[in-house]
């Protein structure tokens, strides 16, 4: 990947009411196409792994490939900001028991990644740090081709990690799949407006999107549908009644949550 290619995101939508509870319009593959076939496969340990970015830091991840693994789909797990991979625990088995490879990392400046080269804060608007990190990590998925199809590979993000999921499916060409190989995505509290910042587009492009957010979480649902205005293929604002959890919180506290973002992506045949 080139590291002064364009970035771009868009913006721009008119949701119609605040509380969409459902605002699905989502293409329906093949339920548990993610799921892999076979007798009892062997089961498979995840492994602690370094990648090189292309600006020259380290990034801390951990690798997990699904059971019988063989040229699957996977995950890419992209976790709050001023938190750790370790966020993504609670949904760990249910992904790999679903028949997604996985891969977490750290963020640089978090958990056990290198530190940028700027403040922790500069990381949620500077379009030159996390989009490294994020590249990095789609390379090794693409880069497995024993047990990862790499026009197969989906992320997952919470908050900033859910801008930068955005950031990763959003395709300025105009192609079905974004040129980071990112081909479909679910979020937890995104915002579109910042992922925009983060792409320096205000017009973006998405493919195969979930977005989740807190019925109460009144900007971060407000901004899911506006992220289903700008998503072809399969797209869904889910907005969960009754609570402002963010991200993580609301990844914990809601099985409802875990559930559908599992579903999702064999809805969309990843």
């Amino acid at each position: 990947m080139d590291p002064a290619a364009p970035w771009p995101y868009p913006w721009g939508m008119q949701h119609g009411s605040a509380y969409i509870l459902g605002l699905a319009l989502f293409l329906v593959g093949c339920p548990g196409s993610g799921g892999l076939g076979g007798d009892a496969p062997d089961p498979t340990t995840p492994e602690d792994i370094t990648l090189a970015t292309l600006d020259g830091l380290t990034i801390a991840g951990t690798f997990q490939a699904a059971p019988g693994a063989d040229r699957g789909p996977a995950l890419l797990l992209l976790h709050q900001f001023e938190r750790d991979r370790s966020d993504f625990d609670v949904i760990w088995d249910d992904l790999l028991g679903a028949g997604y490879s996985l891969l977490a990392i750290d963020f640089r400046s978090h958990g056990l990644s290198d530190e940028a080269t700027v403040p922790i804060n500069t990381l949620l608007s500077d379009r030159d740090q996390l989009r490294f990190d994020v590249m990095a990590g789609l390379d090794d998925l693409t880069g497995r081709p024993r047990e990862i199809d790499p026009a197969r590979v989906g992320a997952v993000g919470l908050s900033v990690g859910g801008n930068m999921a955005i950031v990763a499916n959003h395709n300025t060409h105009g192609n079905e799949q974004a040129p980071w190989g990112c081909a479909a995505i679910a979020t937890v509290s995104a915002r579109k407006d910042r992922a925009e910042d983060l792409a320096g587009d205000n017009t973006l492009t998405l493919r195969d999107g979930l977005y989740i957010a807190g019925a109460d979480e009144t900007v971060q649902a407000e901004e899911a549908g506006a992220l289903v205005d700008d998503t072809g293929g399969g797209r869904e604002a889910m907005l969960v009644p009754g609570t402002s959890a963010h991200g993580v919180d609301l990844l914990n506290d809601e099985q409802d949550v875990r559930d559908r973002i599992v579903q999702w992506f064999g809805e969309v045949d990843l």
